[in-house]
């Protein structure tokens, strides 16, 4: 079956990750996938990138800026540029009213990993210390031309590897998007059971066309409901997960597994390497990188492209 040609996503941001990890995606993708493609790296950074990959800013900056500025923690912790094109209109200050109206909130503190609850107001008051929708950059995907790409894109997280040719990937009718298959039906989700942090969705791996009437239907929602669901959601798995679960495909299983979580529940199995699968995921802040693992199947896999 021939396949169109596509683009392929990554987005890196301050120093958390080197240019090795854009790399290392890009170099993966030229042996596994399955059809030719641009590659594209969303950066405040370009240096040290592959020659053949072409670093973006992002034309949403509006969103890049409120994602590094609140949603992250600022330029404290995440050092980055901030765009300084025209933020198109867009005024949140509104989200502080409408949080203060939302009563009881859930959030992840930034400086630990425990679970714990607040009112709008007090994270407002410093929400330069908590993580609230920390990812909603990767919502730019849905953008009509992000970047001036009009077309299918893949949206890799930068700490996946590519295990094997990503035919079923590819082929999987976009927008698509994980399913948490590691996960039981009846599990008690990640996340002490937090009603505002489950979802039967992972972000790691996005697959849109913005061309497709769908994409643009979930980005005008998006725009729409982008403070609402920046004060009580956790991330953009979890904002797709609520709102658009009806509109979005999944991978099949045996395609994409967690390195931590294991791929079909009760296949939990941490850090085993499932050669049927074509992506294994990093998904916990807690786990290292792939990178940073140096003996095993995952050090193998990463040096055969450094």
């Amino acid at each position: 079956m021939v396949q169109e040609k596509i683009n392929l996503m990554t987005i890196k941001w301050g120093t958390k990750f080197s240019a090795d990890y854009p790399n290392l995606i890009h170099r993966m993708a030229k042996r596994q996938m399955p059809c030719e493609f641009n590659s594209y790296c969303m950066t405040d950074d370009p240096n040290g990138l592959d020659d053949d990959i072409i670093p973006v800013e992002c034309t949403e900056p509006w969103l890049w800026n409120d994602v590094l500025s609140n949603c992250q923690g600022g330029d404290k912790n995440h050092p980055s540029k901030i765009i300084t094109s025209s933020n198109k209109g867009h005024n949140y200050d509104e989200a502080h009213m409408l949080a203060k109206n939302n009563g009881p909130l859930f959030l992840i503190g930034y400086t630990d990993t425990l679970v714990n609850t607040g009112t709008a107001s007090s994270i407002y008051a410093d929400n330069k210390s908590q993580w609230w929708f920390w990812d909603a950059i990767k919502m730019s995907l849905f953008a009509p031309k992000l970047c001036g790409i009009e077309g299918k894109i893949l949206f890799s997280d930068l700490d996946n590897l590519f295990l094997n040719p990503m035919d079923k990937i590819i082929q999987t009718e976009p927008p698509a998007i994980i399913k948490t298959n590691w996960n039981s039906n009846y599990h008690i989700p990640m996340h002490g059971g937090n009603y505002f942090l489950t979802m039967g969705f992972n972000a790691s791996l996005i697959y849109v066309d913005n061309r497709s009437p769908v994409t643009q239907e979930i980005w005008e929602h998006f725009l729409r409901y982008y403070n609402r669901a920046k004060a009580s959601l956790y991330s953009s798995d979890a904002y797709l997960w609520r709102c658009h679960r009806d509109k979005i495909n999944t991978y099949p299983e045996g395609t994409v597994y967690s390195h931590s979580r294991g791929a079909k529940y009760p296949d939990q199995k941490k850090g085993k390497y499932r050669k049927d699968h074509e992506v294994c995921i990093f998904m916990e802040d807690h786990e290292p990188d792939p990178l940073d693992i140096k003996e095993g199947w995952e050090a193998d896999i990463c040096k055969q492209y450094l």
